[in-house]
């Protein structure tokens, strides 16, 4: 009873899903069961054939999620769990290299300061030259506490790249989050999400104080 343990996938861009069906023989006598299937965290079993003959072929399918992975070597195990005896368990392996499909600097925007004051956060977001792709629009979850606009820009290399500007609207103390959606013409990633984090507190009088004495 054999099965192949290692799948190596080629360069796929970060949040591509990566779906592999691992072949699972039985050149025993008996029948094999697959018991349980445990994936590791980011993988799901699929699907996986309960019951394989003795001579027969079963098929594990497996995926594997590269979200978080741009720029890094995944690698996933899983453990499969069957009646035989000798193999209660076999390891399979998903590996393969993920690459960046675009860079976020910050990953996400803070709009942290006294309430009255000017607050705002830029974010960059530059397309890697592999994965092209275009902002077509934008769209904030909430809205209320924030208003941003998008511009493009080239940077040193002229390579295209956006700065999204966001500032807060918020007059009162307190927290809120917010989420801004940016739409690209990409089938890899139609979608890209900017947190907003915003942390409005109370105007001290040393904050009035300042403010005074700049404008006197």
């Amino acid at each position: 009873k054999k099965a192949i343990k290692k799948f190596e996938f080629k360069k796929v861009a970060d949040r591509t899903r990566v779906v592999h069906a691992f072949a699972l023989f039985n050149r025993g006598t008996s029948a094999l069961f697959i018991e349980h299937v445990k994936a590791g965290w980011g993988c799901t079993a699929v699907s996986f054939t309960k019951e394989i003959p003795p001579g027969g072929e079963g098929k594990i399918t497996i995926k594997a999620n590269t979200t978080g992975y741009g720029g890094k070597n995944l690698f996933k195990s899983i453990k499969v769990y069957t009646n035989d005896p000798d193999h209660k368990i076999t390891k399979l392996f998903i590996l393969g290299d993920v690459e960046k499909f675009v860079t976020i600097i910050p990953a996400r925007a803070s709009l942290n300061g006294p309430a009255g004051t000017k607050i705002t956060a830029s974010v960059k977001i530059t397309p890697e030259k592999k994965y092209p792709f275009k902002i077509i629009s934008t769209k904030a979850q909430r809205g209320q506490n924030i208003t941003y606009k998008l511009e493009k820009k080239k940077n040193s290399l002229q390579n295209d790249e956006y700065h999204l500007v966001i500032e807060n609207l918020k007059q009162e103390p307190g927290r809120y989050f917010d989420i801004i959606y940016l739409k690209t013409d990409s089938s890899l990633r139609p979608e890209i999400k900017i947190t907003i984090a915003g942390n409005i507190i109370k105007k001290s009088k040393k904050n009035d104080e300042q403010a005074y004495s700049k404008k006197h």
